[in-house]
């Protein structure tokens, strides 16, 4: 955890780098659509006497991720071998590159996904409410793409892809298909 001393004046804290290693970490959303992982005001509840809170960078490794959401009844069980997420040139952009294992991905009892993994190399620009993705890269389990497109975070996420493959076997593809 590294900490820059000088933005606590202006009432922002601002972590240069956090780094997790070899731990878990379980979200939680209840029926009512409360989670356990929304801790801080979003900027439109803060007043000006409040602190603010920025990551630069935020690394983590070997982490057992379960999320599981009761409202929707969707369970995610994952472990992220390798996560990498920073501002590029102190601008409002992220540069993420990961290696995560879906151990099981289940919505209303049907199994979608089970031991697959995801590599990702993802740059995307941040304005408010959308992510603008200009450079991505996935290998899903062996299957390849570029992604390019945005994020955007309304009442829900809407993703706005154009999904760019080549040479990907029809039976990496089927394999894909939930049973």
């Amino acid at each position: 955890l590294e900490l820059n001393s000088f933005s606590l004046i202006q009432k922002k804290i601002i972590f240069n780098k956090i780094l997790l290693n070899d731990g878990w970490l379980n979200i939680i959303v209840n029926e009512n659509g409360l989670n356990n992982y929304q801790v801080f005001k979003s900027n439109k509840e803060k007043n000006s006497d409040e602190y603010s809170l920025n990551f630069k960078s935020v690394e983590l490794k070997n982490i057992d991720f379960k999320y599981h959401d009761l409202a929707k009844d969707l369970i995610v069980n994952s472990s992220i071998n390798e996560f990498k997420s920073g501002r590029k040139d102190n601008k409002a952009s992220i540069k993420i590159q990961s290696k995560i294992t879906i151990q099981e991905l289940k919505s209303k009892e049907t199994l979608i996904l089970y031991n697959k993994t995801l590599i990702a190399n993802i740059e995307m620009s941040v304005n408010e409410d959308v992510f603008t993705i200009s450079i991505g890269s996935l290998d899903y389990a062996g299957i390849r793409a570029n992604i390019s497109g945005t994020i955007e975070k309304k009442e829900e996420l809407f993703i706005n892809w154009i999904v760019n493959s080549s040479d990907n076997k029809i039976k990496n593809l089927i394999q894909l298909i939930p049973e």
